[in-house]
């Protein structure tokens, strides 16, 4: 049965794990920068790491990082080679919009690789779109992103219209919003 458990991204299980992401990041993009976390500062900025478990053994993990008080940026997503195709990201990915439901994030930005196929099939099919680079991607080659309006919390007024045109305008005023550090000389949004 598969547990997803909150921890610290410095744990040994996430740190193996991140190992393994960054592995294979290093082999799908030889001599690209992979976009890690550190982690002292992604714990003090609020980031929430889990690790999924298998009948007790780690196979994957995934986090997210605030951006501003509206928005979070999905980080970490990895399952590993012998536990994929068995819907293990697609529960993670859940568990996170879920906990970013739960603390108020109104948008959910995220950056994968242009040759992650199965990441970018991923997103799309959770309802993700496309967006251009935001913060320290700007630039980068390899980098796709993506923007999705936070799932309706329970205390909302939930109508069931879904239309992209509404998700999409939430979610381009957060991309936006996450541009502004940019243009007015601020931080980069380098590692977190």
């Amino acid at each position: 049965m598969l547990t997803i458990t909150p921890t610290s991204s410095g744990s040994d299980a996430a740190q193996q794990l991140i190992r393994e992401l960054d592995e294979d990041i290093a082999a799908l993009y030889p001599g690209m920068p992979i976009n890690g976390i550190d982690v002292a500062e992604f714990e003090r900025a609020g980031g929430y790491f889990v690790v999924a478990q298998d009948a007790g053994e780690a196979v994957g993990c995934g986090a997210f990082r605030p951006l501003d008080e509206r928005c979070a940026e999905i980080k970490r997503m990895f399952v590993r080679r012998s536990a994929r195709r068995r819907g293990i990201a697609r529960q993670i990915l859940r568990h996170l919009e879920e906990e970013i439901r739960r603390r108020g994030f109104r948008s959910i930005v995220l950056e994968t690789g242009c040759d992650n196929a199965e990441a970018l099939a991923l997103y799309e099919a959770e309802g993700y779109f496309p967006i251009p680079p935001f913060l320290g991607y700007v630039g980068s080659p390899i980098s796709r992103c993506y923007v999705k309006k936070a799932p309706v919390a329970s205390w909302e007024k939930d109508t069931g219209e879904r239309s992209v045109n509404s998700q999409f305008v939430c979610c381009l005023a957060c991309y936006w919003h996450c541009q502004l550090p940019l243009r007015g000389g601020g931080p980069s949004g380098g590692e977190a």
